[in-house]
């Protein structure tokens, strides 16, 4: 169980890394917004052309303190982009790993991101939805959907 744990944590922090670090000479490093169940930030690293890094953090304080951390892997094919006079509209899906850290209770989960990501054109912003199939595997199994919505400034 510890063993779980400790894994998935090294793949959180490699792919956190990886954002940083992966190809330097790519101008793209967006940072913002995320708004879902709590508000958090998002960090988004592009990999290559169609293919980037995202983490987002969320965090809640009051009668439940929680902390939740996902990693995703997303790619958008060229068939899916559309040119829009303002900008570029691009359908993405992808693969990741989320964990919910409670008092008293952790979970852990596989999720795979579904959603649209709009590129303006003349400035360095985004902004994105998404939809997330998602199921806990631990500490039980669940099935759930989580969703996202957010906005990016790119440097």
């Amino acid at each position: 169980m510890n063993l779980k744990k400790l894994l998935i944590s090294a793949f959180c922090a490699l792919s956190c890394t990886a954002i940083v670090n992966a190809q330097d000479d790519l101008p793209t490093l967006g940072v913002g917004i995320i708004l879902n169940g709590p508000t958090g930030i998002t960090i988004e690293k592009t990999i290559s052309g169609n293919i980037w890094l995202t983490t987002s953090s969320t965090f809640q304080f009051g009668e439940i303190n929680r902390l939740y951390v996902q990693v995703d892997l997303n790619t958008s094919r060229s068939k899916n982009h559309r040119d829009l006079e303002s900008g570029k509209l691009k359908a993405y899906d992808g693969i990741g790993l989320s964990a919910n850290f409670t008092e008293g209770q952790n979970f852990y989960a596989v999720r795979a991101p579904l959603g649209v990501k709009y590129e303006f054109e003349k400035q360095p912003i985004s902004t994105f939805l998404e939809l997330a199939p998602s199921a806990w595997f631990e500490p039980d199994f669940q099935f759930f959907f989580a969703g996202a919505f957010g906005l990016r400034f790119y440097f």
